[in-house]
């Protein structure tokens, strides 16, 4: 993705900057960002452009779910806050970079024994929401993050 201007983050616990813009979806960006160790995560941030009350609440119980609720196929929150951007206090959370999504796993060819614990994977994280009474909202190829360190889908 392009480079980026460079934006601080601060947490109670930690501080990052951005390294690259990952991506933007309807509701926020995604940042490859890097803390004062140089560990990589990703950050993703509310964008200032869609804010609105409903748009804020969201975000913050999108934040707080992932938070709170630890699952083998649901990406873990590891640190979040607040930028003030402009008078908007906009919220963020730091999440792990994982290199890869589904959509580029699927797009070479695969094993019918990898399809199946994908599959397996992303049916059992959907279900670890949905017993929460949590819907994804946005569930495609492009939103899947796959950790080649553990062949593992979230």
């Amino acid at each position: 993705m392009a480079k980026t201007k460079t934006l601080q983050f601060e947490t109670m616990a930690n501080s990052y900057k951005t390294v690259n813009k990952l991506g933007e979806g309807g509701a926020g960006c995604v940042y490859e960002v890097t803390d004062q160790e140089s560990k990589t995560y990703a950050l993703k941030l509310l964008s200032a452009g869609v804010v609105s009350t409903d748009k804020v609440k969201r975000f913050k119980n999108e934040m707080n779910f992932l938070s709170k609720n630890r699952h083998d196929n649901i990406v873990p929150v590891l640190d979040s806050g607040f930028i003030t951007n402009n008078e908007k206090k906009l919220p963020f959370y730091v999440m792990p970079r994982y290199s890869q999504t589904l959509r580029t796993l699927i797009t070479g060819k695969i094993q019918i024994d990898k399809v199946l614990l994908y599959f397996s994977q992303i049916l059992d994280g959907v279900e670890a929401l949905h017993l929460k009474s949590v819907w994804h909202r946005d569930l495609k190829p492009e939103n899947v993050l796959y950790d080649e360190n553990t062949d593992k889908l979230f």
